[in-house]
């Protein structure tokens, strides 16, 4: 059966993971209750070793090849840095980090292969990025209104200003609804009173309106000026897609309990997918036959040769003639890529978006990308700005010139497989979160490669069942109305909170901010406007009675307990921790999948603290949090 067991010490914590897909995994702790080992089912050991504060400083791995990570603090050369991560060497060069006197990221640096790769921060009194500058020295410049939200959005490289974006409204609860590109192009978007997109409208480029089912799956997506891209999409019980119509044919999809994929029909054509009955491992697609590795990683793929390194990243890939090598950071995000001996380096800002792609042998700038609350607004190649004008989910659907003629424009097959209607420009993010790699044929997608040929992960989820029952499948199967950013677990578009906003701030307030948290853990948080003038009001006026009395400790282990998965409560725990460290929001980083590796163990460090600073009283405890590592998830 495809049963998971776990197993936990008299400290309760995991000691063993047996899962289906990836076999047995087996971890050791140090006094404190850190992870010391992990073993994977391939027999590869990871070791973590820490510092008296119990922070990361060392990983390293049993595997050959497998560089070291090394995690360096305190250091009095980086501003402001003590307290703070100031270095990290992992085996791809050396990244410095530099702060604000608010503790906010201000410049991170990376030293590779004789090149210095600065990129850095200006923020605005209340600690709202103003202005990025990208290695290559090119500026973004974010304009903000009254609430803090982006209003405009501008470019200079070269000495050559370029206007991305003006005049960007939002409906209330901060939705871009409208905002003329710099080409002089209008676009706007039409929310309904649940906040699902009905219409998305640029002159000249698509004019989009979305139907919905009861279940608010959407049933129609009309393109009113190119009608042969509109598409028709159904859905069965569990609201797994199982019939799309459109410009990729008549398509039927069947899965099994699990939410594999077993069949596909295309146009009267099937193609049947072997599962294996003890996992969810895909045996054959078609004419396809995949093997894997003991740890649930496709290593043969028809032929084409896929290895790993012990975190389970795809490092080399053999397809046809093509040789791909690719290396990692110390958040897994991929930072080089090398194609038949020619190396790329890929840089990304603090939220985790690409923004830069350079020749590692030349230096120079092969593309740079711009972005808008998460979604890609700009991209820059051979010397010219594009516009880039996104569907409901955020993926590219087309890239028009200074002049507003399209350059670029492309339909997707319903798991994401891009079909280019107008190439100009080489153009390869995907869905959101996603790069198209052409030797593989492959999405990265962060923390996994995904297949969209199959509609499925190459690997299982680095986060176990928390991701969903089926560790393989994308976005539970429903592509069109859910997307992974992070190749973890499916989110959809944000939901309305159906409160008012001074409520939410005199109740969030009594709570030190985290009510909202609180809300999210359990799911009912819909998304208030913390910027608006009510909320404000209703914020300050629980402070005046003096109820906000929550200690980090006592909130950081409340957060663990009640959180409904691990990867709930360690996203609780970062919020946290950066408020107390005077800068809400400020380097923003997903689990750290490395030290803690399963749900429980991500749960359990979510809820830890340091032991000699777990004072009662919110003021102290918030000064006594300030000296914890500043190095995002622990």
């Amino acid at each position: 059966s495809r049963r998971t067991y776990y197993e936990y010490n008299g400290f309760g914590e995991t000691i063993e993971v047996r899962n289906p897909d990836t076999g047995t995994t087996t971890f050791t702790y140090d006094e404190a209750g850190n992870v010391a080992t992990r073993t994977d089912a391939k027999g590869q050991v990871v070791s973590y070793t820490y510092d008296a504060l119990n922070r990361l400083v060392l990983v390293s791995s049993s595997l050959a090849g497998d560089p070291d990570i090394q995690y360096g603090y305190d250091d009095p050369a980086a501003d402001y840095g003590i307290g703070r991560l100031t270095s990290v060497d992992d085996g791809n060069g050396v990244r410095t980090f530099d702060y604000t006197p608010e503790g906010w990221l201000a410049a991170e640096t990376w030293t590779i292969s004789g090149q210095v790769l600065t990129t850095s921060y200006q923020y605005d009194g209340a600690g709202l990025i103003e202005q990025i500058t990208y290695p290559s020295g090119r500026t973004v410049v974010y304009g903000r209104n009254a609430a803090g939200e982006v209003s405009s959005v501008s470019t200079t490289e070269g000495g050559t200003a370029t206007s991305l974006a003006t005049q960007i409204e939002r409906a209330p609860f901060g939705p871009v609804t409208a905002m003329t590109h710099g080409n002089g192009l209008a676009e706007t978007r039409t929310l309904d009173l649940n906040y699902r997109t009905t219409a998305i409208n640029v002159p000249g480029v698509h004019s989009l309106s979305y139907s919905y089912t009861s279940d608010s799956n959407i049933a129609d997506i009309s393109d009113l000026l190119t009608p042969s891209l509109s598409q028709s999409l159904s859905y069965d019980a569990v609201d797994r897609l199982i019939g799309a119509d459109g410009l990729y044919g008549l398509l039927d999809y069947a899965y099994d309990a699990s939410g594999n994929r077993t069949s596909l029909t295309a146009d009267n054509t099937t193609q049947s997918y072997n599962i294996r009955y003890s996992n969810n491992w895909l045996l054959k697609a078609g004419a396809v036959t995949n093997t894997y590795d003991d740890n649930g990683n496709m290593v043969d793929r028809g032929g084409d040769v896929f290895t790993y390194d012990s975190f389970n990243r795809l490092v080399g890939a053999s397809v046809g003639s093509t040789t791909a090598l690719y290396t990692y950071n110390h958040l897994d995000q991929r930072v080089t890529k090398t194609l038949n001996g020619h190396t790329r380096l890929l840089l990304y800002d603090q939220a985790g978006n690409l923004i830069s792609e350079i020749d590692a042998a030349t230096g120079n700038v092969l593309a740079e990308y711009i972005w808008l609350d998460g979604t890609p607004l700009g991209f820059g190649q051979s010397g010219q700005i594009y516009h880039i004008h996104v569907d409901h989910l955020g993926t590219p659907k087309a890239l028009t010139d200074s002049t507003g003629n399209i350059a670029w424009k492309a339909t997707h097959s319903p798991f994401g497989k891009a079909i280019i209607t107008s190439q100009g420009p080489t153009f390869n993010l995907r869905f959101p979160g996603q790069y198209y790699d052409a030797e593989t044929g492959l999405h990265y997608n962060w923390h996994r490669y995904y297949d969209p040929e199959t509609g499925r992960y190459i690997t299982s989820d680095p986060i176990g069942l928390q991701g969903g029952i089926n560790t393989y499948s994308y976005a539970l199967s429903n592509p069109k109305n859910l997307y992974d950013p992070y190749g973890l677990w499916a989110v959809g578009a944000p939901l309305p909170q159906g409160v008012v906003d001074f409520s939410a701030g005199f109740g969030d307030a009594l709570l030190l901010g985290f009510g909202a948290n609180l809300r999210n853990l359990v799911g009912v948080d819909g998304g208030v406007n913390r910027c608006s003038n009510e909320y404000k009001t209703g914020s300050w006026a629980s402070f005046v009675i003096g109820g906000a009395r929550l200690t980090y400790a006592g909130i950081v282990k409340g957060g663990s307990i009640f959180a409904s998965s691990g990867v709930a409560a360690s996203e609780f725990r970062n919020k946290v921790k950066a408020f107390f460290r005077g800068g809400l929001g400020k380097n923003w980083r997903p689990p750290n999948l490395k030290k803690y590796p399963t749900d429980d163990l991500l749960r359990a460090g979510a809820g830890k603290s340091n032991r000699t600073i777990n004072i009662y009283g919110a003021g102290v405890a918030g000064a006594g949090a300030a000296g914890i590592s500043n190095c995002g998830c622990e």
